[in-house]
């Protein structure tokens, strides 16, 4: 495998970045198996499969700023996630409490 390797990590992260998105788009169009195709690209599998998932990651998962006004402190707030569920919290939670939450929420399970 031959990346750019120039001194810059953006530069090889491009080249890698678009490296696995043509083996994933071979792949693909080959209608093998990612196991088949891997085997005689000459790829790992793993590898592949790491890249295909990360590569399909929706990059816009940012929070957004959000102005909240005076509430009395028995109101909760609901927060609606990116998977549609709805979650209720009290109001004097901390923000870095309300981020774990969210990102444990939000993260794939087994």
């Amino acid at each position: 495998m031959a990346f750019i390797t120039g001194g810059h990590m953006q530069s090889e992260l491009v080249s890698k970045k678009e490296f696995w998105e043509d083996h994933i788009k071979k792949c693909e169009l080959s209608k093998l198996t990612q196991k088949s195709y891997c085997e005689e690209a000459n790829i790992k599998l793993t590898t592949f499969v790491f890249w295909k998932s990360h590569l399909k990651k929706p990059k816009t998962k940012k929070f957004l700023p959000v102005e909240l006004k005076s509430l009395p402190m028995d109101t909760s707030i609901k927060i609606k996630l990116l998977t549609g569920n709805i979650i209720c919290i009290p109001f004097n939670i901390g923000i870095t409490e309300i981020a774990k939450l969210i990102r444990l929420l939000e993260a794939p399970h087994a």
